[in-house]
């Protein structure tokens, strides 16, 4: 009995049977015998196909019967010995090269749409294309090109319907895309004043109505999308007549319309309106902003010349110009006075440590306020107030100014989304190496917190004594984390080996409990922590063996018992051997462990 693999092998019958071509002699001719004998070869040609596909036929159906189906499930019979097996062996393989067709096939095309020609030609190219691979990957077997043929052709029906399908989606956003352009060139006209109002409307109708007229979109379709080309370009440009247009569009007012009556044209009109004015704020905060921002620079840079200049010339008028660049950046006449006051009597004021100590503290309170988001409260117009009321010497100015001009730069840099991330890691990363997480490890990493903050403090000074230097880019930025990263390398090492040596302290000190602990009997009258203190507090070695159990434990002290020289033996020991009962210093460590995790 045949047993169903999914092969369909059909059996050639011949078309025709060879029958009896006996001619009589005398009705012989040379032309006829020719043709008699290419006939006779021809259908003992097809007679050998057929015996050839009937053999394999039979061959097929003997390795299908029930007998030789069980032999190969019951492993008593080889699978390449089955003719049944190998074929379907092959058709599976053609399978797969069909599915494999398929997936690169939907890639090619992915890639190739794009640039496909609009009126469809070029896909019965395309096709060939990718057939060309499968079938030398086939190599006309007929058992794999069984096996392929099927997926082959639903994969080349999905992708005519798809490739159809995407070529009048295209053709159609590109003609809105163009509609789009040529709506913008108009509104563009209209508003630089090359053509009038009416002519624009005229003009824009014309348009909306030829794109409609082709087909390639509807009316309704046509009038939703220049409504909102024209909300767009009025949002985009501020571009009133855009406006005017989406308020007139038959979108808003229908066909026969003089007012927008479309409640969605409303609200898309009104939250334009919204947008423009909120824009429009926007824009003014900006402006605000950046126009505070300059003041300041054209504060610092009126201050530097005049500082400079006055520095070399003491008792030489001011020019004007510095004057004005001083003023309209704000600063008042009163106080440019009293600066130059202090400035040509700064000769006869003596350089003391009470200005040193100021100078010192006013540079303490700016490099602090670096580290601080809100800044420092100091500026040029307060030093300039210290220089007027005594409180810094004119000498100073320079070092004050050059450490605000620092700030100014450096305090953004070190608060930005940027370096809060880059440190972030630095830190975890350094954390996740510490055995343990105590507090001595973390005021080592502030410590290196602050190293790495001014590192890269320096990298922004460095920045900016360039003359025109601007603010640093990102990739800039990054470059200037990584090099004072670099620049702690040493610090940082020296943090792990600190962590290391406080781990290995306090693990000394539990291991040194645990011995203690060790020595506790079974009895009631093992140490507690009242024995304890008691011995702490009222024997005569208590305080200076407080002391050192306080600082290390496991340190050596001298002991001696009666009768025996004098020896060195640690802390912990002695509390031992000194409470009553046994595990005195595993009491005594029990009640202060967390003094141990302070920086040793």
């Amino acid at each position: 009995m045949a047993t169903n693999t999914g092969i369909e092998v059909t059996a050639l019958r011949p078309a025709a049977s060879a029958g009896d071509f006996y001619v009589r002699p005398e009705a012989q001719n040379s032309g006829i015998a020719q043709g008699l004998e290419r006939l006779a070869g021809s259908m003992s040609k097809k007679k050998e196909l057929e015996d050839k596909a009937r053999a394999e036929y039979l061959s097929l159906s003997d390795s299908l019967d029930a007998t030789n189906v069980d032999a190969l499930h019951n492993m008593q019979m080889y699978a390449h010995e089955s003719p049944a097996v190998q074929a379907r062996i092959l058709e599976l393989r053609g399978q797969k090269l069909g599915n494999k067709f398929g997936t690169d096939a939907k890639a090619a095309w992915n890639e190739w749409k794009t640039t496909a020609p609009a009126d469809g030609t070029g896909i019965e190219e395309f096709f060939s294309k990718q057939k060309e691979s499968l079938a030398q990957s086939l190599n006309g077997n007929k058992f794999m090109v069984a096996g392929a043929m099927g997926r082959m052709r639903e994969v080349e029906s999905s992708l005519r319907a798809q490739h159809s399908s995407y070529l009048d989606s295209r053709i159609r956003g590109d003609a809105v895309v163009l509609m789009d352009e040529n709506l913008g060139s108009i509104m563009l006209s209209v508003q630089e004043g090359s053509l009038s109002r009416e002519s624009g409307l005229i003009e824009v109708q014309s348009i909306i109505d030829d794109t409609v007229n082709t087909g390639v979109v509807s009316r309704p379709e046509a009038a939703k999308n220049t409504f909102d080309s024209f909300i767009a370009a009025y949002k985009q440009t501020n571009n009133w007549f855009a406006r005017e247009l989406a308020e007139k569009s038959i979108y808003a007012t229908g066909p026969n319309g003089k007012k927008v009556t479309n409640i969605k044209a409303i609200a898309a009109l009104e939250a334009a309106d919204d947008y423009i004015a909120d824009e429009q704020a926007r824009e003014e905060r900006e402006a605000a902003t950046a126009a505070i921002a300059q003041q300041k620079v054209d504060v610092q840079t009126a201050w530097n010349n005049y500082y400079t200049f006055t520095a070399s010339n003491p008792n030489k008028p001011v020019p004007p110009e510095m004057i004005v660049a001083l003023t309209g950046a704000g600063v008042s006449m009163s106080t440019i006075n009293t600066q130059r006051k202090a400035v040509m009597e700064k000769d006869d004021v003596l350089y003391n440590d009470t200005f040193k100590q100021n100078s010192i503290a006013v540079l303490a309170q700016i490099q602090n306020g670096m580290f601080n988001p809100a800044g420092s409260g100091i500026n040029l117009n307060t030093m300039a107030e210290m220089l007027g009321e005594g409180f810094l010497h004119p000498d100073d100015a320079t070092s004050v100014m050059a450490a605000l001009k620092t700030a100014e730069n450096s305090t953004p840099l070190l608060h930005g989304v940027e370096t809060k991330g880059f440190k972030k890691q630095l830190v975890d990363r350094l954390k996740n190496s510490f055995m343990v997480q105590t507090p001595s490890n973390a005021a080592l990493v502030e410590a290196l917190e602050i190293e790495f903050d001014m590192a890269f403090i320096e990298k922004v000074e460095d920045h900016y004594s360039v003359e025109g230097a601007v603010k640093p880019t990102t990739e800039q930025l990054r470059v200037y984390l990584k090099e004072a990263k670099a620049d702690i390398q040493e610090s940082q090492a020296a943090v792990k080996q600190k962590s290391l040596e406080n781990y290995q302290f306090v693990q000394a000190i539990k291991d040194s409990a645990q011995k203690s602990k060790d020595g506790r009997s079974v009895f009631d009258d093992d140490s507690d922590i009242d024995d304890v203190n008691n011995v702490l507090n009222n024997s005569a070695r208590g305080p200076a063996l407080l002391a050192a159990l306080l600082e290390d434990p496991n340190q050596l002290m001298s002991w001696q018992k009666k009768g025996e020289d004098v020896q060195e033996i640690e802390a912990w020991r002695i509390l031992d051997i000194l409470s009553v009962g046994g595990g005195g210093f595993d009491a005594w460590y029990t009640e202060n462990s967390a003094h141990f995790t302070r920086v040793q």
